[in-house]
């Protein structure tokens, strides 16, 4: 019995440094594209909201010629799915709203992708402009509008959108 238990060791041991020995050898994937937008200014809830649909963005995989949508991968923000009211913005003003905050996301992560070089195939500004990006650089995401893009490389991607230090970040690897 000793020598089961001292073979399966053995083994264990063995797979161990099998698979410490594959990862760092293996070459690490290349940033595509990134880019951050700082989160000051937003309230509790708008932040709430973004660090809830930053982790359903997290690790998110696109197989070549595959396309992205972010309401797809978001799913709709209720209250029921956790989001919570904030400002929004409708039809040219500040109103409440389930969701706030979740545009900063889509357009971290648009920019992300604009320095990755991928194709953009949906987008629309919001109607007025945002503080945190540069005019014209933004994202708008609601029931009606998505953001959409597609991995125009031959392998695939993924998708990393952590948030520390009051910023979120988007990262495109492949």
């Amino acid at each position: 019995m000793k020598n089961k238990y001292k073979n399966l060791l053995i083994f264990a041991v063995i797979a161990v440094i099998l698979i410490v020995l594959i990862f760092m050898t293996s070459p690490a994937p290349d940033r595509l594209g990134s880019y951050s937008a700082s989160l000051e200014g937003l309230t509790v809830a708008q932040r709430k909201n973004v660090c809830l649909t930053a982790r359903k963005l997290n690790n998110t995989t696109l197989m070549p010629g595959e396309e992205f949508s972010f309401n797809k991968v978001v799913g709709q923000t209720t209250l029921a799915r956790g989001y919570k009211n904030a400002p929004v913005i409708v039809d040219g003003e500040f109103v409440e709203g389930v969701g706030g905050g979740v545009c900063q996301v889509s357009t971290t992560l648009f920019n992300s992708v604009l320095r990755a070089g991928m194709t953009v195939t949906s987008r629309r500004n919001h109607s007025l402009p945002v503080a945190y990006v540069p005019k014209g650089t933004d994202a708008a995401v609601a029931s009606t509008l998505d953001f959409k893009f597609k991995n125009t490389l031959n392998n695939p991607i993924y998708l990393q959108a952590p948030v520390e230090n009051s910023k979120i970040y988007s990262r495109i690897y492949g």
